[in-house]
């Protein structure tokens, strides 16, 4: 029998994901933003809004390399519902808008 070395290489295949999470404490919302790019190289920028109803009440914007985390809180009034929109862009291609809604209890 004859054998021959094979060398193998791990290649950990990566999925861009948009993941945003809006959580509410009595009367604070608790917003996160998550993006990861296809690659640790990629290039991203993000535009996190919370709305509450068709109005823009807070606007946060950050940037990295192959992936950004961004947390951030804000005053909110109850019985309201509240949208955490994230528009991202990885190396310059805008990806779709990713957002979630909540109603602060």
């Amino acid at each position: 029998m004859f054998m021959i070395p094979v060398t193998v290489n791990a290649v950990t295949l990566r999925y861009s994901n948009v993941h945003p999470e809006l959580k509410f404490d009595g009367t604070t919302a608790y917003c996160t933003a998550s993006v990861t790019g296809d690659s640790m190289k990629d290039k991203i920028d993000i535009v996190v809004k919370l709305w509450k109803g068709k109005g823009c009440i807070a606007t946060w914007k950050d940037s990295g390399v192959g992936y950004v985390f961004l947390s951030k809180s804000k005053v909110v009034e109850k019985n309201y519902e509240y949208t955490l929109t994230i528009d991202a862009k990885i190396n310059g291609k805008t990806r779709p808008t990713a957002s979630i809604t909540a109603k602060c209890k």
